[in-house]
């Protein structure tokens, strides 16, 4: 559930390390693996960053949707209020998970049958028959 998080952290460190690797060897890369690798890493920057403004940008949509709609409150006004219920949406949420079911749900297979009932009325004993 905190694979946002953790795209958030490896962009951050693996672009903190492909900067530093490009300004020690400027203009010093003569093999053409380094500069391979080097376009690697920017492509693996470059996708991460997306992954990361693709789930923050639906993890706060639907923070927005929940409180307004849901718990029918207003957004706290300042971004120091809502770090505390944004944190908390970020950890229940999974935006990457939702992205990932959304863009996947044509190839999944859909139920053959689905079992509805009230509470102990005997649908688990039915469904282990």
């Amino acid at each position: 559930g905190q694979l946002l998080q953790q795209c958030t952290i490896f962009l951050l460190c693996h672009g903190a390390f492909h900067f530093y690797f490009i300004h020690k060897y400027h203009g010093r890369i003569v093999s053409t693996l380094p500069r391979i690798s080097c376009a690697l890493s920017l492509s693996v920057i470059v996708m991460n960053t997306t992954i990361n403004i693709a789930g923050y940008t639906l993890l706060y949509k639907l923070y927005k949707h929940s409180v307004q709609n849901i718990f029918n409150k207003e957004l706290p006004r300042t971004v120091e209020e809502r770090m505390p219920s944004f944190c908390a949406h970020m950890a229940l949420l999974r935006p990457l998970d939702i992205i990932f079911r959304y863009l996947t749900y044509r190839w999944r297979v859909l139920p053959d049958i689905l079992v509805l009932g009230e509470v102990r009325c005997g649908t688990t004993s039915f469904c282990e028959h």
